[in-house]
């Protein structure tokens, strides 16, 4: 049939789709790394616990209403209280007027956004070291 598409011409436009979305990306300016370091330091209980840390690019995905967002993810272990790193938490940043802001279901982006595989998340030593 003419203009219906087999399952795999679907999942060859889906793969392709996917690739440019993920394509897609530039790295985090410093500004914008340092208005995640302002939340965290302003938004978690001890910002100072904080290991492993990793962020990824800028990158436009597909949100949660399946709508193309652009959203940066920071990923990060926290020191528990007997001094081991406990469970990873993943968070999503997206851009707004007036520079990135955590985000939430409201925005389209959730943390479940920063899983997707376009999502590479890269060492944040600034996170790391935050003060």
């Amino acid at each position: 049939m003419k203009g219906v598409l087999s399952l795999a011409q679907a999942v060859v436009v889906a793969s392709v789709l996917v690739a440019a979305q993920g394509a897609q990306a530039r790295p985090v300016t410093q500004v914008e790394k340092s208005a995640i370091l302002d939340w965290m330091q302003r938004n978690l209980a001890d910002p100072h616990d904080l290991r492993s840390a990793r962020i990824s690019n800028l990158t436009i995905v597909p949100g949660a209403n399946g709508r193309l967002v652009t959203v940066v993810c920071v990923d990060f272990r926290r020191k528990s209280r007997v001094g081991d790193s406990s469970e990873l938490y993943r968070m999503a940043f997206a851009p707004t007027n007036a520079g990135l802001a955590y985000s939430n279901t409201s925005s389209n982006v959730v943390a479940a956004t920063c899983y997707l595989p376009q999502i590479i998340m890269r060492a944040f030593p600034e996170l790391n070291s935050a003060k």
